[in-house]
């Protein structure tokens, strides 16, 4: 499975910027900053802008760098919380759950 935010990763790496660094331009912590990149709390937006602005980045690749829980999307990924549009205009739980439930 691959790391959240792989490809902030990368950049960040490609440019020698850590974690520690990352926070201290963040006036944050690093255990702060390390949450972030673990997917585990979002980013705020004024944040992911600063980082965007760090690795000189267009703000448009935001959702690029900053994707919804910190990872890309992935085709056929059923996560806890996902649901499908059916025709009729409803919604199908296909959560891991209500899987379960069936």
């Amino acid at each position: 499975m691959p790391k959240p935010h792989a490809m902030l990763r990368g950049a960040l790496m490609a440019r020698d910027i850590d974690e520690a660094y990352l926070a201290r331009k963040l006036c944050r912590g690093v255990c702060y900053v390390s949450q972030r990149m673990m997917g585990r709390k979002s980013w705020p937006l004024d944040e992911a802008y600063a980082i965007l602005d760090m690795i000189h980045e267009p703000h448009k690749r935001l959702p690029d760098f900053f994707p919804p829980m910190g990872m890309a999307a992935q085709k056929n990924r059923r996560t806890r919380g996902s649901v499908n549009r059916q025709p009729d205009g409803g919604f199908e739980d296909t959560s891991i759950i209500a899987q379960k439930r069936r």
